[in-house]
Formats: structure tokens, sequence, C-alpha cells
């Protein structure tokens, strides 16, 4: 049961009923909701209008009886009303108020003399305003009474709610109805002609499909039928079939020039890598040659190092060497290369360093040097160098240092218990050729 179900799930036929299904109720239902309103507003728009022309008939004849007697002595008004009720059986009421809201005339005699609450109009209307409000259970459409264009009451005729929403309900249920059978009708046609015209011919490709790749018999061939996507898709079906079995026969002599390349291929990576070890060999001994044995000795300090690097690396070196009597440099150097290219920089670099360090001379003039100095001889190549490059002056225990994109030093006062970084600005050597640098300075203790 559990198969069927996923199995019908999976089915395109499911997922198309689905997907038109949805479609269609959303816009059809949508339209429906949309034409509801605007049925809604037309109606209640046309029985307001319905009762503006009723009380227009009632006005006129207002006017008229003005001509000879005032507002309140009118003489069967009352049973005029109750034949605009008669005549116009959605009209609930019609009753005529004075300007003080009191009741003149209604089509029910018992509210004759009682007073009404709405002020809808002021003294400065125009006969051609009027207006419906919502009373209780009822739409009254209110329009003034002017004499000698002085207002003197409103006429009002009112109807009922429930007339609009059984109405509105009678549209609805129709509307539905109408719905419901386009709805029915539009999925039946459009999955008849998806099932004739596409799903069928899917179906027959896929099984035709499936018996081939289940037997790997790939001397079938499937039915073309049409020329539309589908016939287009089988077509490319057959090409591939047909590749396929070209591939599948000749299938053990690709198999033995593929192993005779990959064989060929790992004989050449396995010299690569013998020729790749042996040049990290010869970096590391580089590197080892580059690193001071023995460090310069000082009655005012002593040095102590530690080198910790990758294996076969080569890239990392420093050196601690004496300018003058009262000066010494250090220096610290890093190439971004691998291998003999990597040791090769790193010498250049620790030489240059060398040439350049003079008594007396800034530790940022030495790196400015040295920068131009290797910009001439790496500039054109993608490695990077980064140096940190310090003189330690020991008659006034001035430590000046120049950083040149290295990682920075870092001062621990033992008597503080603090540890102080000591960086300036600068870039990679041998990038920019007028590149600038800058000193810093601290005070040793």
């Amino acid at each position: 049961m559990k198969y069927l179900l996923f199995k019908i799930s999976k089915s395109i036929k499911v997922k198309t009923i689905v997907i038109i299904s949805g479609i269609l109720v959303f816009s059809i239902g949508l339209t429906l909701v949309v034409n509801i309103f605007h049925v809604n507003f037309k109606l209640k728009e046309a029985l307001e209008r319905e009762s503006y022309a009723t009380g227009l008939l009632v006005r006129k004849t207002i006017d008229n009886n003005l001509q000879y007697f005032p507002l309140e002595r009118f003489s069967g008004m009352a049973d005029f009303l109750d034949g605009i009720i008669r005549i116009n059986p959605n009209v609930s009421y019609v009753y005529i108020s004075s300007i003080d809201q009191t009741i003149l005339y209604h089509s029910t005699h018992s509210f004759i003399g009682s007073k009404t609450d709405k002020i809808l109009f002021t003294h400065n209307q125009s006969p051609e305003n009027w207006k419906t409000v919502a009373n209780h259970d009822y739409y009254e459409t209110i329009l003034p009474i002017f004499k000698d264009n002085i207002q003197i009451g409103n006429i009002h005729i009112g109807k009922q709610k429930n007339y609009i929403d059984s109405e509105n309900f009678t549209i609805l249920l129709k509307t539905l109805i109408i719905f419901f059978i386009s709805l029915v009708l539009s999925i039946f046609l459009l999955f008849y002609f998806l099932h004739k015209k596409i799903l069928h011919p899917i179906e027959a490709l896929s099984s035709e499909m499936q018996e081939i790749t289940k037997d790997m018999d790939f001397k079938k061939q499937v039915r073309v039928k049409g020329n539309d996507e589908i016939g287009v898709l089988a077509r490319s079906f057959n090409k591939m079939i047909l590749q396929i079995r070209k591939y599948s026969e000749n299938l053990e002599e690709i198999v033995l020039k593929r192993t005779k390349a990959l064989n060929q291929a790992n004989s050449e990576l396995e010299i690569n890598n013998l020729q790749m070890k042996k040049d990290l060999q010869i970096a590391e001994k580089i590197q080892e040659t580059l690193i001071p044995k023995m460090l310069p000795y000082f009655e005012e300090m002593s040095f102590k190092t530690a080198d910790i690097s990758l294996k076969n690396s080569g890239k990392d070196n420093f050196d601690i060497f004496q300018i003058s009597e009262k000066e010494m440099a250090i220096v610290m150097i890093d190439v971004s290369a691998e291998g003999v290219s990597s040791a090769l920089i790193s010498t250049m670099a620790k030489i240059a360093f060398h040439t350049h360090s003079k008594k007396g001379s800034a530790s940022h003039e030495i790196v400015k040097k040295v920068n131009q100095e290797m910009y001439k001889m790496i500039g054109d190549v993608k490695d990077t160098l980064t140096a940190y490059y310090a003189i330690l002056n020991f008659e006034t225990g001035v430590f000046q240092f120049t950083n040149a994109g290295h990682f920075p030093a870092l001062l621990h006062r033992k008597k503080l218990s603090t540890v102080e970084e000591l960086s300036s600005k600068g870039f990679y050597i041998g990038i920019l050729e007028n590149a600038s640098f800058e000193t810093g300075s601290v005070y040793l203790e």
C-alpha cells in the first residue's frame, strides 16, 4: 500500500492534475471573489440610485405643494407616502422630517410627530446633495428639501439590508455553480489534452527506455511518434543508444588505452615527485646553512632563538649581526614560495640586508634600499617577501624597528609583567619599487 501511494505521488499525471487544479481553483476563485465584491457594490449602488429616483419623485410633489402651503400644512401626504410603498415593494418606509428633525409625514402613521436623530445636512447644502447611510437593518437615502434656497426639511427612503443580502446570496450561489461546472470541465478538457498529447507519449517513451536499460539490450530502438518535442526526445534517445552500443563494442580497447595512459601519467608523477623531494631537500640544506649556528656575544645582552618550521620548506630565515661596536641588527624573513626558489630569494634578501646595514642609518632607510634591490630581482614574479628589521643601540638602549608586511615582534617587560606589540606600517618587499616604510622605536632597559 505504501509503495502504491509512493508510486502515485511520483506519477506525472497526479502532479499535472494537482498543478492544473490548483491554478484553475486559484484563478477562477480569485475572479469569483472579485466579481462578488463588484456585484455587491453595483447592486448597492443601483438600489441607492433607485431610492434617489423615488426621493426625487417625492421632492417634486413636495415642491409643487410648497407653492401653496407650508411644509407642515400638507394634506394627504401620509397617504401619498403609503402609495409610494405600495408601488415600490423594495422600499420599506418613507418619511419627511422638518429642519428640527421632527417627523411630519411617515408611511407608518404611528411615527408622525416623533423625532429623528439624523442631522446630515446643514443650511449650506444644495438640492443636488443626497446621502445613503446604514440605519440598523436598513439602508436609508436622505434628500434635502429647499424653499427659496433655504433648507426646510429632509426626505428619508429606507430599504432593508437583507434584501441586498438575499440578492447577493442568489448571485453567489449561481456563481458558485458556474464556477464548479467551469472548473470540472476545464480540468477534464486540459487533462484529456495533456494525457493524449503529452503524458501518454512520455509514459510510452519511459516504458520503452526502462525495458532497454533493464535488459541492457542496446540493439533496440524506441518508437518515434510525431515531430514535436517528444518526437525529438525519442530520436535523441535512439542516437544515445547507438552511441552506447558503439562505445560498448569498443570498451575493451578504450580500457586498455586508458590503463596505459594512467600508468604513463603515474610514472611521470613519480618522477616529478622525486624531483620535488630533491628540490625540497636542497632547500632544507640551504636554509640550514642560512640560519646562524653561533649567535653573537655581547656583554650587554644574550640571545636565544628557536626555528620551528614545516619540513622541507626552506622559506623562513633570520639573522643577528653586528653593524658597529654599539649597534646590532636583527632580521626575520619569510618568502611565500616553496622549495629551492624560496631558499634563493631568502638568501638574496639576507645578503641585501647585510650589504645595506650601515652605522647610523635608520631602520626604514635600510629596508627601503633592500626593497629597491629586491624589486629588480623578483619584481616580475608572483612570490611575496615579508621582513622584520630592527637595530638595537647598546649605548642608548634604543630599539628601532621597521615592519615590511611581517608579523610584529613582541616585547616582554619582566618588571612590569607586560607584553607590547612592536610594529610599523610597511608593504611587502619587492612588490613596489618606491614603497614607503616607517621606523618605530622603544627604549629597552
